[in-house]
């Protein structure tokens, strides 16, 4: 049995060093400047850290309405 989870263990931890390579080489091609303007905010960055950033407040965006979904149900069930 615990092997299995080393297995688990390695497979997460070769995933995550595949996918840290790939943003590093994302990050490396989208080194362009570019602009985002919202209402009286402004700001400047290599649009591969925008791209990370907007992906990163998506996901966060995503757990949290799932989460509060998953709230709602669970009162529902009583």
């Amino acid at each position: 049995m615990n092997s299995k989870r080393d297995w688990k263990h390695q497979l997460a931890k070769t995933g995550g060093m595949l996918l840290l390579a790939l943003l590093a080489i994302f990050s490396l091609q989208n080194l362009g400047m570019a602009r985002i303007e919202f209402l009286v905010w402004s700001i400047e960055a290599p649009r591969g850290l925008i791209y990370v950033m907007l992906f990163l407040l998506g996901g966060l965006g995503g757990m949290l309405l799932r989460r509060r979904g998953c709230a709602k149900r669970s009162d529902a069930d009583l």
